[in-house]
């Protein structure tokens, strides 16, 4: 059993990779990363042993980068919490590449720059950040850093959900039920909201009920068989179960 799903998760993840080269128009996921970041330079020749000091130097980089933009244990510095989070994504730590494009575009209006958040939100994509990739689609949703697109979010969703993601398997969801850059396909929505429902992801689960009190047939055949979980809405639940009493 734990071989089979070991091959299961290898299967899936290369073909997540496949699927996000194809997206971005690319060959491969090598040839993907060199046309977004042409200024990145990799070093092939880098022993695993260097690699790994990179990695801890980076993670103790972003740590610290924290500790300034949160002032803990240090006087808060936000330029340079700046750049040691800068510095630590560089280094290709994704959890840093994540917080940096998140930087860029929360900083002060005089200071964003939605196209190095989205440079970086991608380069942490293409290590599988799910987090990565829905920040895009949102981007793409407000036409940050590019034109604004539903069919681009839409897109990036897809991605999110195929690596995992039971927030983006939600949003996707809504698309399709309200043919949000997607043609509207209702049936495809249910089946997306059931499969992060069954997975107790609470905003599936509230979606379902409210459909469900709306006299939708399906939606109230998978809450009666749903196993409820810690993250369910108790209070939505019970007033849906007393409409079935009524």
């Amino acid at each position: 059993m734990a071989m089979r799903v070991s091959v299961l998760l290898t299967l899936s993840k290369i073909v997540f990779m496949l699927a996000i080269s194809a997206f971005m128009g690319c060959s491969s996921p090598h040839q993907a990363e060199v046309e977004i970041a042409a200024d990145v330079t990799i070093d092939a020749e880098l022993s695993p042993q260097a690699d790994a000091e990179a990695t801890v130097e980076a993670a103790s980089q972003r740590d610290l980068g924290r500790q300034y933009a949160k002032g803990e244990g240090v006087e808060q510095d936000y330029d340079q919490a700046f750049s040691l989070i800068e510095q630590a994504a560089e280094k290709g730590l994704v959890e840093a590449q994540v917080a940096l494009g998140r930087l860029y575009s929360r900083r002060k209006k005089e200071a964003q720059d939605y196209a190095a958040a989205r440079l970086w939100f991608q380069r942490a994509a293409r290590q599988g950040s799910t987090q990565a990739m829905e920040a895009i689609a949102l981007m793409c949703v407000r036409g940050q850093g590019g034109v604004e697109s539903y069919e681009q979010a839409a897109e990036w969703l897809r991605l999110a959900v195929g690596a995992g993601s039971l927030g983006a398997t939600y949003s996707l969801a809504n698309y399709y039920m309200e043919g949000l850059g997607v043609e509207q396909d209702t049936e495809m929505g249910m089946d997306l909201l059931k499969q992060s429902a069954s997975l107790g992801y609470g905003y599936s689960i509230d979606y379902l009920v409210r459909e469900a009190q709306r006299n939708n047939v399906d939606a109230q055949d998978f809450l009666c068989n749903l196993v409820v979980g810690p993250e369910f809405d108790t209070e939505l639940w019970q007033s849906y179960r007393s409409t079935l009493d009524e």
